[in-house]
This record gives C-alpha cells, sequence and structure tokens, in this order.
C-alpha cells in the first residue's frame, strides 16, 4: 500500500480526533465561546484551498485529507455556534478576513492563478487567527494546548503525505502547521501563569 495515503489517513483521523476535546470544551458551561464569523471564515478559506489543491495541474494530492478533515471539523464548530454556543461578533477583523478571502477566490476565479490565491488564502486564515494568537499570549489558559497540538500535528502529516512537491499543495498545510502550532505553543508555555488582571 502506499506509504502516501497512509499517511494521509492518518493526518485526516488525528485532524478529526482533535475536534473531541474542543467541542467537549465549547459544551461546558465556562468553556470556550468560539466565534462564529471566524469559523465560518476558516471553512470558506479551506473549501478554497481545498478547490485549488483538487484542480491543481499536477494532479490529486493525500495532503487534501487534512484539509477535508479540517473543514468538517471548523464546519461543525459553526454548527454549534449557531446553536448558541458561540460568539457572533463581527468586527473590523472579521469584515477584512473576509475581504481578502473574497479577493482571493475572485483571484482564483479570474486568473486561475493558484499560487497567488494561496498566498491571499494564507493571508486571510492569518488575520483571522490573530485575534486568537493575541488572546493565548495575554491569557495561555484560555485556550487548551492539546487540540491546537494535535492539528499542528495533522498539518505536518498531511505536508508528508504528498507526492506533490509545489506550493499549491504544499503551502496551506505547512502554514497550518506553523499557526496552530504557535497558538500549542503558547497555550502549553503559560499554563501555570495566571492570567493577568483587566485593568
Amino acid at each position: 500500500m502506499n506509504w502516501h495515503l497512509l499517511i494521509g489517513i492518518a493526518a485526516a483521523v488525528v485532524h478529526l480526533y482533535a475536534i473531541v476535546p474542543y467541542v467537549k470544551d465549547i459544551l461546558r458551561k465556562d468553556g470556550v465561546r468560539p466565534n462564529v464569523v471566524s469559523f465560518a471564515l476558516w471553512t470558506l478559506l479551506q473549501l478554497v484551498a481545498i478547490g485549488i489543491m483538487v484542480t491543481s495541474s499536477d494532479g490529486f494530492s493525500w495532503a487534501l485529507f487534512v484539509l477535508v478533515a479540517s473543514t468538517f471539523g471548523t464546519s461543525f464548530v459553526v454548527v454549534l455556534c449557531l446553536r448558541g454556543y458561540g460568539d457572533d461578533k463581527f468586527g473590523l477583523t472579521e469584515k477584512l478576513c473576509l475581504a481578502i478571502a473574497l479577493v482571493a477566490i475572485g483571484l482564483y476565479v479570474v486568473t486561475k492563478d493558484a499560487v497567488l490565491a494561496i498566498g491571499f488564502n494564507i493571508v486571510a486564515d492569518l488575520v483571522a487567527a490573530w485575534p486568537t494568537i493575541a488572546k493565548t499570549f495575554r491569557d495561555p489558559r484560555s485556550e487548551a494546548w492539546f487540540p491546537w497540538f494535535l492539528v499542528s500535528l495533522a498539518a505536518a502529516l498531511g505536508t508528508l503525505s504528498s507526492e506533490i512537491r509545489d506550493v499549491e499543495n504544499l503551502a496551506f498545510p505547512i502554514y497550518l502547521v506553523l499557526v496552530n502550532g504557535l497558538i500549542a505553543s503558547l497555550a502549553f508555555a503559560g499554563r501555570g501563569k495566571r492570567p493577568s488582571p483587566v485593568p
């Protein structure tokens, strides 16, 4: 059996497992309250990345499995948010992310330049992730490190599973390793710290 396929399947399984502790935390009375707009936007951006990978001129990549699993996870969180477990804030960050995501989609449709579209996709995702990164830096206990670590591990496995070594197939999974690893590291490093008092 193809070892790339096995690693791709393992990446998807790890990513799907990562959502379990996060959902448990959402369902707790005093648990996290994910932003519905951010998670909906992450779902949209991942769908764009999947579309780019599927239509890549170099063919199909097993790294696609991790993005499909990630999209399932973010979609599931969106459903929970819409059922009253989330925060429906639509501030400047969310508006900026939406605008950048729409530009990424538009560029891909008009130019068919997958590299440019993936670049905009990563910028939009990073802008969407910034509030979580800043919050975790200020109050590391506000995020559980383990789900973020699992998502980063799944993205690393997804990257390793790819038989196609090009920007369209590797850029987004590598980005996911870095951004989720950063959040996991911030949460892990500050586990024993108390949050800063609000002035």
